[in-house]
């Protein structure tokens, strides 16, 4: 008897909590954020975008990059110079993203590495040559009147 008194107590007890549980009101978890940020509005409201530009190696080897950079509402390039990101890969820049770089005062460089997308040569996966055309994309950028 005290058993099936204990048992009947303990399925009371359950059922009153999985009833408040269900009862109770949802509440949203408040939005975290970093103390103090606000993210930035953008800057430029339009992007001027250059497909397979010719970037020649020292060896001879030209590379074919997609050049995003800010651009005034009506199209035109904006003025001024803006720091460069460089991105190369080996999965064709066709297959990237749209990305909001420019919008926000970047010039973005997407290089295809050597023997993929539209550059000419012979493919190496993180090897020396692809290592120094990386340092060659870096001179090359810094030219630029961008």
């Amino acid at each position: 008897m005290l058993r099936r008194g204990l048992t009947s107590a303990l399925a009371v007890a359950a059922a009153t909590l999985l009833l408040g549980a269900l009862a109770a009101p949802a509440t949203a978890a408040p939005k975290r954020t970093w103390a103090g940020f606000e993210p930035p509005s953008p800057s430029y409201p339009g992007e001027s975008v250059t497909r397979d530009v010719p970037i020649t190696m020292d060896d001879g080897v030209v590379l074919s990059a997609d050049v995003t950079a800010p651009a005034l509402a009506d199209g035109s390039p904006a003025p001024g110079r803006f720091p460069v990101i460089i991105e190369q890969t080996p999965y064709s820049k066709a297959l990237a993203p749209a990305t909001r770089y420019a919008a926000y005062g970047y010039v973005y460089v997407l290089v295809d590495v050597r023997g993929t997308g539209t550059s000419d040569g012979a493919f190496g996966v993180l090897d020396e040559r692809e290592r120094r055309d990386g340092r060659e994309l870096v001179a090359w950028a810094a030219r630029q009147p961008w």
